[in-house]
């Protein structure tokens, strides 16, 4: 996703952490989660159906994403992208 490279390319890479085109490195479950993403919130279990990952890899990607400030949570189990 253009988007997702783009901000990704922007961010400064906090030290200790590894670098992939100038920004913050994604992993491949972060990159499939955060394409189930959309702008507007949604609930854990629908990214884990669009994304057709099993819950626990979702649960940590989405942390993940979230500390590098990609992704936001929400009350009730909602995500939603930045």
């Amino acid at each position: 996703d253009a988007e997702v490279r783009r901000r990704l390319a922007t961010r400064a890479t906090p030290p200790g952490i590894a670098a992939s085109n100038g920004g913050t490195e994604v992993g491949e479950e972060e990159l499939t989660v955060l394409n189930a993403l959309a702008a507007e919130p949604s609930h854990i279990d629908r990214v884990v159906e669009t994304s057709r990952l099993p819950t626990p890899s979702v649960a940590a990607a989405l942390l993940s994403l979230e500390l590098k400030g990609l992704v936001r949570q929400l009350p009730g189990q909602l995500y939603i992208r930045l």
